[in-house]
């Protein structure tokens, strides 16, 4: 009963610090804020979360089981469809995964681990290692420093363009994706 209940805290303190990110953006808000929203002291608050970004991590991690088991059924079937088709069905599950989190709170992320977060550029790097690693497995390490970059590249301007929409972003990855796979035929 008590860990049903701790589980259900957990819930209500990223669903109201997901409502706040998304109105007054990730830097505005405050530990104090959250805790608030969730009628909790901000004591109790950080003994669920040591830190606001480990808050936002954590709701971000929430969806990585299904994020690594899509990409792993990927892995599976490496063999039985042409590269085109494997590299755009991994490029549509990583980015299925920014759908999960508002845009804003996205771009503010984005805007702190420019600014030389290490602890945002760790969970980063910590949520995009399943992503990389299918990269290499597919198309090698060197051409997935060369992808990884570009698909940054196009996130960063997704992400800080508001006309930017994600039609235009997907027509990237399907051009990256082509020019990928033709260096690296079936």
């Amino acid at each position: 009963m008590k860990a049903e209940k701790s589980l259900d805290r957990r819930a209500r303190i990223q669903a109201e610090a997901e409502r706040i990110f998304s109105r007054i953006g990730f830097t505005a808000t405050s530990m104090q804020s959250i805790a608030q929203a969730s009628g909790l002291a901000v004591g109790t608050l950080y003994n669920y979360f040591p830190s606001k970004t480990s808050l936002l991590f954590s709701m971000i991690s929430d969806h990585l089981p299904a994020l690594e088991n899509k990409l792993a059924e990927i892995a599976k079937r490496s063999h039985k469809t042409k590269a085109r088709e494997r590299l755009m069905a991994a490029f549509e599950i990583y980015l299925s995964s920014f759908c999960t989190i508002d845009r804003q709170i996205w771009r503010d992320v984005l805007i702190a681990a420019l600014g030389g977060s290490k602890e945002i550029l760790d969970h980063i790097r910590t949520i995009d290692q399943p992503f990389i690693d299918l990269l290499i497995k597919l198309i090698g390490r060197a051409r997935t420093d060369v992808a990884y970059q570009a698909l940054r590249g196009f996130l960063i301007d997704y992400l800080t363009d508001p006309v930017a929409d994600m039609t235009r972003l997907q027509t990237r990855i399907e051009l990256l994706c082509s020019m990928l796979a033709e260096k690296n035929p079936d």
